[in-house]
């Protein structure tokens, strides 16, 4: 959705293919850009988000960077319960709460 160098809808007249929007509104999609947003400053929009969305979690301040946007963990008493992104360009907060439960993580090379 936000990522500027490999969604389906990077560079395809800034809007996607059919005009850019259904009918629900936006497509949500940002047309690439220099980002105004450093991770520090996600993890304070993810914070303040999560303050109002769900009182009593803490935005992980481990940040993650894609092009066009970052995604850090929710955590609970020090468990990552999920996981949300922030637009580098707008600011804009993309909670994953499709997900489910966090059983676990692993590292790839």
């Amino acid at each position: 959705m936000w990522n500027s160098e490999y969604s389906p809808m990077a560079g395809m007249m800034d809007a996607g293919m059919m005009g850019g929007g259904n009918m629900m509104g936006s497509f949500g999609f940002t047309p690439g850009g220099d980002a105004t947003v450093t991770a520090e400053e996600a993890v304070s929009i993810s914070q303040e988000y999560l303050d109002t969305a769900l009182p009593g979690t803490v935005a992980s301040d481990d940040v993650t960077a894609f092009p066009g946007y970052y995604t850090l963990h929710i955590e609970q008493d020090g468990e990552i319960i999920g996981m949300m992104s922030v637009n580098a360009v707008t600011g804009d907060v993309f909670p994953h709460f499709w997900h489910g439960e966090f059983i676990t993580m692993s590292e790839h090379e």
